[in-house]
């Protein structure tokens, strides 16, 4: 459910939490951050947040560092090593990202 929208649909998920924002839906908004990219309930309530603030989204997307092409590399070489947790803490400490999502990308990597 989650891994479509993390993998390329966050503008979408952006546009959609922004409207529902401007609305004074916040709680909707962050029910669908959620639902739609797997972010944890703080995540998604801070996503939403900045939203309601004004700032730029992506700012407040604990997803963008994932695609810092230099993660994925080292991911891939802790996960070679066995290292699964040491990966799974790596990409929670560069991204700020959940649980679930930092398990979606070991399996992103994972398939290639």
């Amino acid at each position: 459910m989650a891994s479509s929208a993390a993998a390329g649909g966050s503008a979408s998920v952006r546009t959609e939490a922004a409207t529902l924002v401007a609305r004074g839906q916040a709680l909707e908004a962050i029910k669908l951050v959620r639902e739609r990219t797997g972010m944890g309930l703080k995540e998604a309530k801070d996503y939403v947040d900045a939203l309601a603030e004004g700032q730029r989204a992506g700012a407040a997307d604990p997803r963008r560092p994932l695609e810092d092409p230099r993660l994925r590399p080292a991911v891939a070489a802790m996960l070679a090593q066995g290292q699964h947790d040491e990966a799974m803490r790596l990409i929670q400490r560069v991204s700020g990202c959940s649980i679930e999502a930092a398990r979606h990308y070991i399996d992103q990597v994972r398939r290639g």
